[in-house]
């Protein structure tokens, strides 16, 4: 069984992995990288890391933008749940092309995220 691997969004410090951990306490979420607090957010955004890693072999999680080498498209990495079951879909960036959903794999690669623009 795989372990789910997290990272967290805040406005503040941008995205949240590696060596930091991060942990819930009466209503906010507080981040210490080693010893240090780095501080305790009640906005935080937390994104589930597909178990896919990109051309490049960068970790693909939900909110990043990655492209296709066929068409350069940017696509938005979502989870989501319906009477099937829950996966991790890609769903087009802009409103065009809204209406189809593909499969993650690696030969895609990871552009940015939708917190960071």
């Amino acid at each position: 069984m795989r372990i789910p691997k997290y990272r967290v969004y805040t406005k503040h410090w941008g995205n949240s992995e590696n060596d930091e951990l991060v942990y819930p306490k009466e209503g906010e979420l507080h981040v210490y990288l080693g010893n240090w607090h780095l501080g305790a957010y009640k906005e935080a955004i937390f994104q589930q890391c597909t178990g896919v890693k990109d051309s490049k072999g960068v970790d693909i999680y939900e909110g990043d933008l990655i492209e296709s080498p066929y068409n350069r498209i940017p696509f938005v990495v979502e989870y989501v749940t319906d009477s099937v079951g829950s996966q991790f879909i890609l769903s087009p960036q802009n409103d065009e092309d809204e209406g189809y959903t593909l499969p993650i794999d690696n030969d895609y690669a990871v552009v940015g995220n939708i917190f960071e623009k």
